[in-house]
């Protein structure tokens, strides 16, 4: 199975002001080995992703809510 809509994450990037290039780092030290690219054309949705890296991006954008004393609104790809 692949996750093909990116759309919610990106919208959870853009609103905590985060580029793409931080979420990719982010998403790479979590263990993610697709390219920054990669992860941009899955964001903008011209390309689909794995179930696990879907939830490594959702984990990579829920600590920075977290970072911001907020919830972490960023489901994962088993609550989809």
């Amino acid at each position: 199975m692949s996750m093909h809509d990116g759309g919610h994450l990106e919208a959870a990037r853009l609103l905590l002001g985060l580029s793409l290039e931080r979420l990719w780092l982010d998403y790479a030290t979590l263990g993610g080995n697709l390219t920054a690219e990669d992860v941009g054309r899955f964001l903008t949705g011209r390309a689909a992703v794995a179930p696990g890296d879907y939830d490594r991006l959702a984990v990579a954008l829920n600590e920075r809510f977290m970072d911001r004393n907020e919830d972490h609104p960023v489901r994962y790809a088993e609550d989809l």
